[in-house]
Order: structure tokens, then C-alpha cells, then sequence
């Protein structure tokens, strides 16, 4: 899991690219609904085709909310023949991804397993200027960057 910098203000843009995703992971930005984070809810989220759904993703930026947390995770959930979960329900528990879509994705996919595994653990992190670089155990790479409002154009 990735926590934004202390130094993160209201009205900073959160820029997040995933630059590698495997075929069953999904890159997950969660907001806590409350101050001890009980409830949560997904911002965006990634999976290796790009952003999925229900809603139209038009940036891979979010504006940061004053006193909110925010979570960046990875998940993987295996799926037999490789298919992918494009959409998500927005409101979950806090490192809980609910995929949602066809009948037949849910009987195909180990979200038993993906669920009791949690999120996957990141191998390295380095910072490239004002990025943070993230690779996650499996290879998978994200780069986040906190934009200043000067800055976010």
C-alpha cells in the first residue's frame, strides 16, 4: 500500500500512471469515508487493458480533498482463461476491491484467494524527481506524483 506524502494540500492534483500492470492485478485509489478509515471508497482504479469503470475516466488525475486519506494498493485476483474484471463498485471497505460484471467472470475468478492474500506488497520504491516509482512483488510498476495547482497543467 501507498500513502500520499505528509506534505499533500487540498487542491493538489494526485497524478497516477500505471506503467506495467499484469493480466490478473488490479491498481486500486481508495479515499477513507471516515476519520478511522472504516469505510472506503474507490476513486480509480487500473487494470492491464487501463482505467475500468462504471465511470468515464477522462485523467489519471484526482483532485486531493482536505483531510482525507488516500490509499494506493494493488490486488490480484487470478481469473481461469485470463479474462479481466473491467468495472468495480464504489463503495467497499477499506483494501477490499468488489470487481463486478458478467456471471461468468465470478465463477471463473479467486476472489476467495484474492481476498485472504490481501493487497500485494511492494518489492522496491524510488523516487525519480518529485515521483514516487512503486514496483509490487510480480513486477508491476506505478509512478504517483503529487502536482501543485501552478504546476497541474
Amino acid at each position: 500500500m501507498i500513502s500520499l506524502p505528509a506534505d499533500t494540500r487540498a487542491g493538489d492534483l494526485l497524478w497516477i500512471r500505471p506503467l506495467r500492470l499484469n493480466a490478473d492485478e488490479y491498481l486500486v485509489l481508495q479515499k477513507c469515508n471516515s476519520a478511522d478509515c472504516s469505510a472506503a471508497q474507490v476513486m480509480r482504479a487500473w487494470n492491464a487493458a487501463g482505467a475500468m469503470g462504471p465511470y468515464p475516466i477522462l485523467s489519471n488525475k484526482v483532485r486531493v480533498e482536505a483531510g482525507q486519506n488516500y490509499m494506493l494498493w494493488m490486488q490480484r485476483i487470478s481469473v481461469k482463461g485470463g479474462d479481466s474484471f473491467s468495472l468495480f463498485k464504489r463503495d467497499s471497505p477499506p483494501l477490499v476491491f468488489a470487481p463486478t460484471g458478467p456471471a461468468r467472470l465470478f465463477s471463473a475468478a479467486d476472489l476467495k484467494g484474492a481476498r485472504q492474500s490481501g493487497p500485494t506488497p511492494i518489492a522496491k520504491s524510488t523516487t525519480d524527481g518529485a515521483a514516487f516509482v512503486g514496483t509490487f512483488e510480480g513486477g508491476s510498476v506505478v509512478r504517483m506524483e503529487i502536482l501543485r495547482p501552478q504546476s497541474a497543467h
